[in-house]
């Protein structure tokens, strides 16, 4: 069975996922093998059919509860969101360029009064 390549973690001693069980994360222990196509070979450790996290597993603990999201849900698109447009010229933003720092002697006076 295979399992997107990124649902697939390591701890520097082993491969695991983070399986979920009933809105539940569970860290599990896998033996992974080959990586073609984005996808990643499980050898042992999962059933088929089991869910497991398969984007930025690296922010979710074990006992997490979560709610999923499959692809193939209503309304859940599979494809990568559109990028964002390229920021505007500094002109049309109204952002200044940035100034170098006042000399030591001046900067409590270009600070202010800081509280």
């Amino acid at each position: 069975m295979t399992v997107p390549a990124t649902a697939v973690l390591t701890d520097g001693t082993q491969n695991y996922v983070l399986r979920l069980q009933d809105g539940v994360v569970e860290r599990r222990e896998v033996a992974a093998g080959l990586i073609w196509d984005n996808r990643r070979e499980i050898l042992t450790g999962l059933a088929e059919g089991d869910a497991v996290i398969a984007k930025a597993g690296a922010f979710f603990g074990d006992g997490d509860r979560v709610k999923p999201v499959f692809p193939d849900q209503p309304g859940v698109s599979g494809a990568a969101p559109t990028p964002p447009a390229p920021p505007a010229p500094a002109a049309e933003t109204g952002a200044a360029p940035a100034k170098a720092a006042p000399p030591a002697e001046d900067a409590a006076a270009a600070a202010g009064d800081v509280k």
